[in-house]
Order: C-alpha cells, then structure tokens, then sequence
C-alpha cells in the first residue's frame, strides 16, 4: 500500500474490516471492492476509486507531493460508513427468507391448482 500521511491508519483498518466481512485473507483495496460488488452502495465504490487514484498517484515521487490528506478524508469517512454498516450475516438472513417466501408462495399457487384440478374433476 501506498503511503498518504493521515489516511494509511484509516485505510488498514478499513481493508481489515473488508477482509473480515467478505472472509478474505488478504487483498488491496480495489480488489476487495470488486469483491463486494452490489453489497457496499455505489458511494462507496466511488470513494474507494478516488482513495485508489491516490494511491496510484503517492507512488510516484514527484506525484505524491500533490496529494492532500485532508482531501482524501470525506471519501476515506464515506468508505468506512459503508463498510461499517454492511452486515453479512443480515444479508444471509434476507438471502434464505426470501427463498423461503417464494417456496411458500410456489406450495400456495400448487395447492389452489390440485384444489380446482381436484374440483374440476368432480373429486370434490
């Protein structure tokens, strides 16, 4: 990782947080966020590309004399927000009741057609 004065502490604990939540054991910044895809907002993928830009730009010399913290913090805020509320474990849950929802639906719709077909057929 590249080093921008203020903001390295902040982005290890970001990517530690990311690797924690996404089960990885390693892995920089924009790679972690190609990995969480859809499951962190768009907002943060924008930050984390400026943070990715900055860091791209402090490993030249000459380029990182330009690179401003203070600058770099709303996105670096953005990013951790994001990352600070994304729950895998609530997206799992969400995952399995919604399968769950569209199986009692199916066994519902299955039930009406047997009880008409049932009906229909004088069985009733």
């Amino acid at each position: 990782m590249s080093t921008i004065k203020g903001v390295d502490a902040d982005l290890a604990r970001i990517e530690r947080q990311l690797q924690k939540k996404l089960h990885r054991r390693r892995g920089n910044l924009s790679g972690l966020m190609r990995r969480a895809g859809r499951r962190l907002p768009a907002r943060a993928h924008r930050a984390a590309g400026e943070i990715a830009a900055a860091q791209e730009l402090a490993l030249n010399p000459r380029l990182a004399r330009t690179l401003d913290a203070g600058r770099l913090k709303a996105p670096v805020r953005v990013l951790d927000e994001a990352v600070a509320t994304y729950d895998p474990g609530k997206e799992r849950l969400d995952f399995w009741l919604s399968v769950l929802r569209s199986l009692a639906f199916n066994l519902l719709a299955l039930a009406v057609v047997l009880g008409l077909l049932a009906r229909w057929r004088g069985l009733i």
